[in-house]
């Protein structure tokens, strides 16, 4: 990876290139490890920190930019991979639905029919977008918070 641009040496100081600069700002925007920046630059540490905190904000926009690649690739693969899941899982379950005969209905017992009844029951209703919980909410009063509150702390302190 070492740039092939060699570093120029200015009044007997190395210099940077301009090549090597943005070669170690993609370096560490792509979060390479200090002491390997260091070494495969061929720079000292005053060197690297001094890249490093004179062009935060390009190494920052560069990270966001890598970060938005990585996001629409990983995206574009889990979106292509739960079509394909999601497919399968409709095929399977038409299986599985048209397995439930009569006979095995017949041979069920009541445990196996109730727990069957209620899973369809959850899937039909969460596929048709229907409520897949009940929730009950009772509205009281000031005072009778208060009391309630009470009995619970008397409940507690015994």
């Amino acid at each position: 990876m070492k740039s092939a641009k060699p570093t120029q040496v200015v009044n007997g100081s190395k210099r940077l290139t301009v090549a090597q600069k943005e070669e170690i700002l993609e370096m560490l925007a792509n979060d390479i490890p200090r002491h390997k920046i260091i070494k495969e630059m061929d720079i000292g540490v005053d060197t690297y920190e001094r890249l490093r905190k004179n062009n935060e904000l390009t190494i920052n926009a560069r990270k966001n930019e890598i970060r938005k690649k990585v996001k629409a690739k990983f995206t574009k693969i889990y979106d292509e991979e739960a079509t394909g899941l999601a497919e399968r899982m409709v095929e399977k379950g038409h299986l599985i639905l048209d397995a439930i005969t009569p006979k095995k209905l017949e041979n069920a017992s009541l445990s196996q029919l109730g727990v069957t009844f209620g899973i369809l029951t959850d899937k039909m209703r969460l596929l048709t977008g229907q409520s897949t919980d009940n929730l009950a909410v009772k509205f009281i009063d000031k005072n009778t918070a208060l009391a309630y509150l009470r009995q619970d702390r008397k409940a507690i302190d015994v």
